[in-house]
């Protein structure tokens, strides 16, 4: 399979809240958007279909392009910000 793989880092704000992820392909003129409102967990995994590298035997076939994410948690958090999320988020 002729698959590339991309890592964009998102906050843990945007991974929960959703965010868009502008993806290069190997064709300059076209860029892909990713509109994401669900919940990106650290195994959340987007594939694009047909914009990946060109098989070596076939260069008019595309692999994908498979989007996976580096989810940047916070370092430390208060007690406040504990409390908040917290209660925000019960689950």
């Amino acid at each position: 399979m002729n698959s590339s793989q991309i890592f964009p880092r998102r906050s843990f704000l945007k991974a929960l809240c959703g965010t868009t992820i502008t993806v290069p392909t190997l064709d300059p003129s076209r860029v892909r958007k990713l509109q994401l409102n669900e919940v990106i967990k650290p195994a959340t995994e987007k594939r694009l279909t047909g914009d990946g590298l060109p098989f070596p035997k076939q260069p008019t076939k595309r692999g994908d392009i498979v989007v996976k994410f580096d989810i940047k948690f916070p370092d430390t958090l208060t007690k406040e910000q504990k409390e908040t999320i917290s209660s925000t988020l019960r689950v």
